[in-house]
C-alpha cells in the first residue's frame, strides 16, 4: 500500500512538474487528485487552505474569502493558504498518518552550554525532509525553496503517549487526535486585533484543540530550534523532557508534540506543535458564551523580569500582563492554601528542570473563567485547573521556555539590572506573593472577634466564680452547740409539788437535788 501510494505521489509530481501556469485543466486534475473533486468548495471542502494557495499562485485571482480573517488581502489569504496546506501535511507526516516521498536521517547537533549545565553535549535525533506537491503550484508564483521538514521523530512520538500527559490523562497515545484535528480543515491565524503579529504569529487547529506557533527564533543571538532539541533529548547535565515529565505528571509545563522547519515564500520558518494552555477551557467557554454570561481572560504573567505595573496594549488585548492582573484580578489567586500548595509545588519542580538545561525568559500562564462554567470537569484536574468557587475557575500553564540564557542575554541581564538573575526563583517568589491562600471562616477576622469575645466573658465569670470562692473558704465555721438528747429542744415543763410531797422537786433547786439530798431532812427514794 505504501508503494502505491509512493507510485501516485510520484506521477502526480511528475504531471504538476511539466504543467504551466495556463495548463488549467492539468491543475484542476492535479488538485482532485491530491485534496479530492470538491477541493475548493467553500461549504464541503477541509482544504481551503490548499485551495487559496492555489488560486493565489497560479489562478492569480479570486482567492476565496476567509471567514475568520475577513479583512485579509488577496496575498495574504493565498499565502496563509499555503503556509497552513503545508504546516498540515507536514504534522500528518510527522504522525507516521500518511506516508509520503520523504528523506530519513540523522542528524548530530553540538550544543554549547553555560551555567549550570556547562558543557558541550552532542546530541542526534532523526529528520524527515521531503517537498509537498503542493509546492509545485507554488513554484508558479515563487522560485524559491519549498519544502518542509520535521524533528526529533522517535522522541516526540513518545511525548505524544498518554504516560507524559497531564495526570496522565486521556488516550493511550494522542496521534489520532491530533491527525483528527488536522483533517478537520485549514489552520486559524490569530488576526492582528488579537495581539499577534504575522512576523511571530500563532494559528490554532480549526476545533482549537491544538495550537502551532510560527516563527521560532534561529538568528546570530538565539537559536531557539536547537535549544529545544537539546531538552527533547537530554544531556549528560540534565534529564529530558520525556524524564520529567513521566517523573512529574502534574507538570504544568506546555506539552509540545512536534516541532517543523517549513521553507517556502522565499522565508524559513519553525513551528512548534503544542497542546492549548487552556486544556480546552478558552474554547470551551466561548461557546458556552452564546448561551450564558461567562468571561474568559488570558493572563501572561513573570516575575521581576517585568515591570509587575506594564499593562498589554489597547491594540493587543487577546492576552493581558502583569499590569492588567493587578489592576482586574487584585494581583491576588482566590484560592484556598491547599490549593495554592499544590500550585506552587507544581511550580518548582518545573523551574528546577528549567533551571538545569539553563533556560529563561518563560511565563505563567493564567486563563480566568468569571461565571458559572461547571469547573474542571474537562480538564485534567488539579494542578492543571483549580475550582476557587463555583463561580470562579483558573487554569495555569507554563509557556515559551526555549530561551536559554546565552551570551546576548547575559549582556542584557547586565544593562537592565539582573533581570534574569536566578530567573526560575523569580517566578516562584511572584506565585508565592499572588497565591498565599485564602482565609478558612475560622481564619477570619470577624470569627476571631467573635472568639476574642466570648473567651473574655468566660474568663470574667471564673474569676468572679473563683473571687467568691474564695472569699468564703477562708470566713470562720460555726462549730454546732453539743447537747444531750433531752436538751436539743426546748426542755419539758417540770410539774411542781409541794414541800411535803415525797416525790415533788424541790422548789427552787437545782434539778438532781432530791435525789442527792432526799426531801424533809434526807429522805430518798428509790
Amino acid at each position: 500500500q505504501q508503494q502505491q501510494q509512493q507510485q501516485q505521489w510520484q506521477q502526480r509530481e511528475a504531471r504538476a512538474a511539466t504543467a504551466h501556469q495556463n495548463d488549467w485543466a492539468i491543475w484542476d486534475d492535479f488538485m482532485s487528485d491530491t485534496y479530492g473533486v470538491n477541493w475548493e468548495d467553500e461549504d464541503s471542502s477541509r482544504n481551503l487552505d490548499a485551495a487559496r494557495c492555489m488560486q493565489w499562485a497560479v489562478y492569480r485571482k479570486d482567492v476565496i474569502e476567509d471567514k475568520n480573517d475577513p479583512e485579509a488581502s488577496e496575498d495574504d489569504r493565498g499565502q496563509n493558504g499555503c503556509i497552513s496546506a503545508l504546516l498540515r501535511e507536514a504534522i500528518l507526516g510527522s504522525l507516521d498518518k500518511k506516508t509520503f516521498e520523504w528523506e530519513e536521517k540523522v542528524k548530530q547537533y553540538s550544543v554549547l552550554q553555560t551555567g549550570p549545565a556547562n558543557g558541550g553535549d552532542d546530541i542526534s535525533v532523526k529528520v524527515r525532509t521531503w517537498n509537498p506537491l503542493l509546492c509545485q503550484a507554488i513554484a508558479q508564483r515563487s522560485r524559491s525553496v519549498c519544502q518542509v521538514r520535521v524533528y526529533g521523530v522517535d522522541e516526540f512520538a513518545k511525548l505524544r503517549k498518554s504516560a507524559a500527559m497531564p495526570n496522565r490523562m486521556g488516550p493511550v497515545d494522542f496521534s489520532d487526535n491530533i491527525a483528527k484535528s488536522i483533517e478537520k480543515g485549514p489552520l486559524v491565524f490569530f488576526s492582528p486585533g488579537a495581539g499577534k503579529s504575522r512576523g511571530s504569529s500563532f494559528s490554532t487547529t480549526s476545533d482549537g484543540n491544538f495550537k502551532i506557533k510560527l516563527g521560532i527564533r534561529k538568528d546570530m543571538t538565539m537559536n531557539e530550534p536547537k535549544h529545544f532539541l537539546k531538552i527533547l533529548v537530554g544531556t549528560s547535565k540534565a534529564p529530558s523532557m520525556l524524564q520529567h515529565l513521566e517523573r512529574n505528571t502534574n507538570s504544568l509545563l506546555n506539552r509540545y508534540l512536534s516541532l517543523i522547519k517549513l521553507r517556502a515564500l522565499g522565508q524559513d520558518k519553525y513551528a512548534l506543535l503544542m497542546m492549548d494552555a487552556s486544556y480546552g477551557e478558552d474554547a470551551r467557554i466561548q461557546k458556552m458564551k452564546r448561551s450564558i454570561p461567562l468571561m474568559y481572560t488570558r493572563y501572561d504573567l513573570k516575575g521581576k523580569s517585568r515591570d509587575q505595573d506594564e499593562k498589554q496594549k489597547t491594540s493587543k488585548q487577546f492576552t493581558l500582563l502583569n499590569g492588567d492582573f493587578k489592576e482586574r484580578e487584585k494581583n491576588y489567586l482566590d484560592l484556598t492554601k491547599d490549593q495554592c500548595r499544590k500550585l506552587r509545588q507544581a511550580v518548582q519542580a518545573d523551574t528546577a528542570f528549567l533551571e538545569g538545561h539553563n533556560l529563561i525568559d518563560y511565563s505563567l500562564f493564567v486563563g480566568v473563567t468569571h461565571g458559572e462554567s461547571n469547573g474542571c470537569k474537562a480538564t485534567a484536574g488539579e494542578p492543571f485547573c483549580f475550582e476557587a468557587t463555583k463561580s470562579l475557575t483558573y487554569t495555569f500553564c507554563l509557556l515559551d521556555y526555549i530561551n536559554n540564557f546565552n551570551f546576548a542575554k547575559g549582556i542584557e541581564n547586565i544593562f537592565k539590572g539582573g533581570k534574569f538573575t536566578n530567573y526560575g526563583q523569580g517566578i516562584n517568589n511572584f506565585i508565592s506573593q499572588i497565591c498565599p491562600g485564602r482565609l478558612e471562616w475560622y481564619e477570619s477576622t470577624e470569627f476571631r472577634m467573635c472568639c476574642a469575645i466570648i473567651v473574655f466573658v468566660l474568663t470574667v465569670a471564673a474569676g468572679g466564680a473563683g473571687l467568691w470562692y474564695w472569699r468564703n473558704r477562708t470566713s470562720p465555721v460555726k462549730q454546732p452547740v453539743h447537747q444531750v438528747p433531752w436538751q436539743q429542744g426546748p426542755a419539758p415543763r417540770m410539774p411542781q409539788y409541794r414541800d411535803q410531797d415525797d416525790f415533788g422537786i424541790a422548789h427552787g433547786q437545782p434539778q438532781g437535788y432530791i435525789r442527792q439530798q432526799g426531801m424533809n431532812g434526807g429522805r430518798g427514794f428509790a
